[in-house]
């Protein structure tokens, strides 16, 4: 199965759960979150991103794309690593106007890639969380 199909699935399993009322993310964070996080946070701060309104906060932007709450993200310690909550996105023309498309295309796989693992591993933790004795599933099954 290819990789936009299983994330396809993973994002209708989220999308469902939040109908569900499936609390959203908190506790530790995983590896797969946060390589998510740090890939996301150097696009902010690069200015690269098509998608974000000027002046968004960081911290609402993140707490978006990783459905958890804002002060999930503010007690994030990310040791050495540019990382203000605060920080206010700025598009940066000049830096987009000089990626080649390879560049482009490169970064684009690269957060798919973390976002589609992220999002597993989340579907994952969910499953796990939601499974009972009385109706032993695989997670293939049941995802």
């Amino acid at each position: 199965m290819g990789t936009a199909s299983s994330t396809d699935r993973v994002l209708t399993f989220l999308q469902n759960a939040r109908v569900q009322n499936i609390p959203v993310r908190s506790g530790k964070w995983n590896p797969e979150e946060e390589e998510y996080l740090r890939k996301l946070v150097e696009l902010f701060c690069l200015g690269v991103l098509d998608d974000v309104e000027q002046k968004s906060s960081m911290r609402a932007w993140l707490s978006k794309m990783l459905n958890c709450c804002p002060m999930r993200i503010s007690k994030k310690q990310m040791n050495g690593e540019k990382f203000i909550g605060k920080a206010k996105f700025k598009k940066n023309i000049e830096l987009i106007q000089q990626m080649t498309q390879e560049h482009y295309d490169e970064a684009c796989d690269e957060v798919h890639r973390l976002r589609s693992s992220f999002l597993k591993h989340w579907a994952k933790d969910e499953f796990a969380k939601r499974t009972t004795r009385d109706k032993p599933t695989s997670f293939e099954e049941w995802f």
